[in-house]
């Protein structure tokens, strides 16, 4: 009847029972069924053992939800709106994002004594196929407490002449992405560092600088980058690209830059190795913020809200203008201007929740000047 157990629920085929035939016990071992909207009945006898039962039941967007194979944990279908006055704070928030997420498969971290070539890539691309025994990673990981106040630094030309740096560095907790540059705009935006949020194009440039520096100089401010980090969390929990080519090439960069730098007879760097073992993929996220699509900030940020009891957001500027009109380049350590005059939609939605979240109070939220 099932041909292949990989194949979504939701693809199975549907059949009705015709007739039953109970045993001398009054249990039914056999019966006849037929494929669901056929104009012919087929009679097919089964007499094989239930294995599996389905039950169909009717959908209740508040209560439902489906089950996560890859987490062991059920995800509610109701999305999170945070204009809702059933939200009341950032606690209300943190709460509803748990329902979704947990802290311990978001940021996992591996355990010290984990060999060198077994600290790499417990991620897989995302089916429902896919089941990872979470007792096993309870013994490979561990993370983080709960953060008492946060500051999410984004990479916005919005920073310069901003003076926020002191403001951000008086955080318990700050997170960046992509490991931006930070030497030379301290000022700006501190210097201070706890995770940073990479994806696999950092992991790529990082593995191709150690493979040949001298040939690919424009990647050493990453590693430069990296090294300055010291004992602060690589985050890899967003790539944008889950399929198996992707998270291939990924495996081998981070094998590299794993055995380049911290592998015996290395030159070893301080930071430490996290990930989702959940991915955080665009998808979940737009799911949980009924929202199209998700870029890489707004995945780190709601990371945030697992980690952190209060947040401060800086650099979140989509925009070629500030409120004043004045132009704002595109990151605050290039001087590259925005190639097209208006924000992606999904990055202009974005900005509207945080400023949402915002004037309500949840979160903090610096697009100007820290002294004005």
């Amino acid at each position: 009847m099932l041909k292949d157990e990989n194949v979504f629920r939701s693809d199975w085929r549907l059949a009705k029972v015709a007739e039953t035939y109970p045993s001398s016990d009054g249990l039914v071992r056999k019966d006849t069924f037929g494929a669901m909207g056929s104009k012919r009945m087929v009679v097919v006898f089964f007499f094989l053992v239930v294995t599996c039962l389905v039950t169909l039941v009717f959908y209740n967007q508040e209560t439902v939800g489906y089950y996560d194979r890859i987490t062991s944990f059920t995800v509610p279908a109701r999305i999170i709106d945070p204009s809702s006055t059933s939200i009341r704070n950032f606690e209300d928030l943190r709460s509803e994002i748990n329902k979704w997420l947990k802290l311990e498969h978001s940021l996992a971290i591996y355990k010290s004594e984990n060999k060198i070539e077994e600290r790499c890539c417990p991620q897989r691309p995302w089916n429902r196929s896919n089941v990872i025994d979470m007792d096993q990673y309870a013994r490979d990981f561990y993370t983080i407490g709960v953060q008492d106040s946060c500051a999410l630094v984004g990479s916005s030309g919005i920073l310069l002449n901003s003076t926020c740096g002191k403001e951000i560095d008086k955080h318990d907790f700050v997170i960046r992405m992509n490991l931006p540059l930070v030497r030379g705009f301290e000022n700006d935006v501190g210097h201070k560092t706890n995770l940073s949020a990479v994806n696999h194009f950092v992991i790529k440039f990082l593995a191709e600088y150690l493979k040949n520096p001298k040939g690919n100089k424009a990647y050493e401010r990453y590693y430069n980058e990296l090294r300055d980090v010291k004992n602060s969390l690589l985050w890899f929990g967003y790539d944008q690209s889950l399929r198996k080519s992707g998270m291939n090439h990924a495996k081998k960069s981070l094998k590299y830059l794993l055995m380049k730098t911290k592998g015996k007879g290395q030159a070893k760097l301080n930071y430490k190795l996290a990930y989702a073992v959940k991915p955080l993929f665009p998808g979940m996220s737009s799911k949980i913020w009924n929202k199209p699509g998700a870029s890489e900030g707004f995945i780190t940020f709601t990371l945030a809200c697992l980690i952190c009891k209060n947040i401060d957001v800086y650099g979140f500027w989509p925009y070629t203008e500030d409120v004043n009109g004045n132009p704002v380049q595109h990151y605050y350590y290039l001087t590259m201007k925005y190639t097209k005059t208006k924000p992606q939609a999904i990055q202009s939605r974005e900005n509207q929740i945080l400023h949402n979240l915002h004037g309500r109070g949840f979160i903090g939220l610096t697009t100007g000047n820290c002294t004005s």
